[in-house]
């Protein structure tokens, strides 16, 4: 294994990634390229091992999505391969497999002195991207994301300008937890896992560890808190100018399972899935009734995928799919 190229580590996780994905449209490529090096095995069978137990290590109560049954190599009569199942949480691929990096042992807690300066991390529309901050601090940029990086001696700070983001940030010799601005609001954690959106509001949700939402006192509701501390499984959604007190609830499990693309819908309105699902492409779902927005769904869906999504919704409601406009999948009733 010591004498793999670093092209074929890189390939390797990059393969893992696509299984992670869609095993069913990458079995036989990944099959090949297995065969071509035994070592080529060796290595991408120990990340699999290493995720499979980082994963493990993430189950929370209340956020570990419905199971995907995720093939780490077909299955042939001539050879038994390992399969399991790996939850779609990301946790697990953020840590494993950005920058080539087996664990986080590797990772700098040593920030060097000099100028600060600020740097800018964007995902297009579709794109899901992680990145390893120069503490340690690994930031999965959701689709049409946009951050800004400060972090050096004596500052740690990201500022989310749009989108969602994911934080794993691991324990470092800064003598200051990691801060994320969202305009005069703010999200705090030393250590652990969690979520930050801006999409029209402000939310917060924990993975793993705790965190602390700091609002600013200009948008506070009379007798709100300043300060609420959120664990693992609970989350915070803040609009400036509601009524209600903001306040900790508990998370649905389809929360946190953007980052792995599957989510596992239980009772959430067809318009915040349309919504969600409409994030991910320049081609837009919309509903011909609005009013059926309001309904409520049930189902497994590759949230990525307009098209799928289209369809599913579609075969739900017992509506056709209207693409005569450009851009646009208008679901419409059956003629």
């Amino acid at each position: 294994m010591s004498d793999l190229s670093a092209k074929d580590q890189r390939d390797a996780r990059k393969w893992l990634i696509k299984m992670m994905d869609r095993p069913d449209l990458h079995e036989e490529g990944l099959h090949a390229w297995l065969e071509g090096r035994p070592d080529r095995r060796d290595f991408y069978l120990s990340l699999h091992g290493k995720m499979s137990r980082a994963t493990a290590g993430a189950e929370l109560s209340g956020m570990q999505p419905g199971q995907q049954t995720v093939r780490t190599a077909p299955q042939t009569p001539s050879r038994r391969y390992v399969w399991g199942p790996v939850a779609a949480t990301g946790l697990a691929f953020a840590i494993l497999l950005v920058a080539g990096l087996h664990g986080l042992a590797g990772y700098r807690n040593d920030i060097p002195d000099g100028k600060l300066r600020t740097v800018l991390l964007s995902t297009r529309v579709g794109e899901v991207r992680p990145e390893r901050l120069d503490d340690g601090t690994v930031v999965t940029l959701d689709t049409g994301t946009a951050i800004d990086v400060k972090i050096a001696q004596g500052v740690r700070t990201v500022v989310l300008r749009r989108g969602r983001a994911r934080f794993v940030v691991t324990p470092t010799t800064m003598d200051r937890p990691l801060t994320v601005l969202n305009g005069e609001n703010s999200v705090v954690a030393s250590a652990g896992t969690f979520d930050v959106s801006d999409r029209g509001n402000l939310s917060a949700l924990v993975v793993e560890g705790s965190a602390e939402v700091r609002l600013r006192p200009a948008v506070f509701i009379a007798g709100a808190n300043r300060s609420i501390n959120l664990g693992a499984g609970q989350k915070l959604v803040f609009t400036s100018g509601q009524q209600a007190a903001p306040a900790a609830i508990a998370a649905r499990p389809s929360d946190a399972q953007w980052i792995g693309g599957v989510k596992s819908f239980s009772e959430v309105s067809i318009g915040e899935v349309l919504a969600e699902a409409n994030t991910y492409s320049e081609t837009k779902i919309v509903l011909a009734d609005p009013s059926l927005g309001a309904k409520l769904i049930t189902a497994e869906l590759h949230i990525r995928d307009v098209e799928a999504v289209a369809k599913a919704v579609a075969g739900f409601l017992r509506l056709d799919i209207d693409r005569t406009r450009p851009g646009k999948l208008i679901l419409t009733a059956v003629n």
